[in-house]
C-alpha cells in the first residue's frame, strides 16, 4: 500500500493548500507525525501559524492512543469501534472527533503492552470504503480476533465494474480473501460488496473457496435470511451451507 503524503492530504483538505509552501507535498503524513508540534508552529510565518495549528491539531490528535475505558465495552474480549472512526479519506478533519482507521491501524501496531484476547472488532458503520481495507488487514494482524464486524461500510471492491479487476488480482478482494482465511466469521452485510453488484466475487468464491461460505456473514439478519432473496447470488448445492452459517451466527 502506497503511503499517504501530504499532497494527497491536501488534495483531500483543500483548506491547507497554503501549507505546502512549507511542507513538500511528497512529505510522508509519518514522517509529519514524527516532527514536534509546537515547533512546526513555531517556525511557520505569522499569516500561517493559524492554519499550522489547525494541521497540527488534526494531524496530532488522530493518532491518539485509545485509553481500555474508551474502547472495551462491557466485553473485555471485544474492541469497539463503530462510529469512532472515519475513513482515512476523511482523516479526521470534518469536526467529527473520529480517528482515520490508518491512525488506528499505527495506534494498535504501538500499543505496549500489545493487546492480547481479543475476540472480535467492531467496525460498523465507520464510513469505511475499499481503500481502507489494506489498514482492517493490519489491524487484524496484529490482534489476531475470531470475528471482525464491517457491516454497515461503504466496501465494493469493484471487479464486476472493471474489465481487467477480478477477484484474483483486486487488491481489496484480495484482502477480503485473507481476512476469511483468517478468521472465523467476517461480517460484510450493508455493503455494496454484500450485493448483487459484487455476484462475480460470490461465485468465484463458491467455485474456488466454497469453506469461506461458513465463515462470511452477508445476509443483515433471521428475517432476511428466512425471506430467500440472497438466493439469486448462491447455486442451489451452497444454499443450505449459507443458511447454517448464518443461523448459528444469528442463534436461531
Amino acid at each position: 500500500m502506497t503511503e499517504m503524503t501530504f499532497g494527497d492530504f491536501v488534495e483531500q483538505n483543500k483548506h491547507f493548500q497554503k501549507l505546502e509552501s512549507l511542507i513538500p507535498p511528497t512529505t510522508p503524513i509519518s514522517l509529519l507525525l514524527t516532527m514536534d508540534e509546537d515547533e512546526l508552529v513555531a517556525n511557520s510565518p505569522p499569516e500561517l501559524k493559524i492554519l499550522m495549528k489547525m494541521l497540527t491539531r488534526a494531524l496530532f490528535e488522530s493518532t491518539k492512543k485509545f485509553s481500555k475505558q474508551e474502547i472495551f465495552g462491557h466485553d473485555p474480549t471485544t474492541l469497539i469501534f463503530n462510529n469512532k472512526i472515519c475513513s482515512t479519506l476523511v482523516h479526521g478533519l470534518q469536526g467529527s472527533g473520529k480517528t482515520p482507521i490508518d491512525a488506528l491501524a499505527r495506534s494498535i501496531a504501538q500499543q505496549d503492552p500489545p493487546l492480547q484476547g481479543i475476540i472480535k472488532i467492531d467496525l460498523s458503520w465507520c464510513g469505511l470504503v475499499d481503500i481502507d481495507v489494506g489498514y482492517i488487514k493490519q489491524i487484524v494482524d496484529v490482534i489476531k480476533p475470531q470475528t471482525l464486524d464491517l457491516s454497515g461500510n461503504r466496501i465494493h471492491g469493484y471487479s464486476g465494474k472493471v474489465q481487467h479487476l477480478t477477484p484474483e488480482n483486486n487488491p481489496v478482494d484480495k484482502d477480503i480473501l485473507y481476512l476469511l482465511e483468517n478468521l472465523t466469521f467476517l461480517i460484510i452485510s450493508a455493503n455494496p460488496f454484500a450485493s448483487i453488484d459484487r455476484l462475480d466475487f460470490f461465485q468465484y468464491i463458491q467455485q474456488n473457496k466454497p469453506d469461506y461460505l461458513k465463515k462470511l456473514i452477508w445476509i443483515p439478519n433471521g428475517t432476511w435470511l428466512l425471506a430467500g432473496a440472497w438466493k439469486v447470488m448462491i447455486s442451489p448445492e451452497h444454499q443450505d451451507t449459507v443458511i447454517q452459517t448464518h443461523k448459528q451466527f444469528f442463534k436461531i
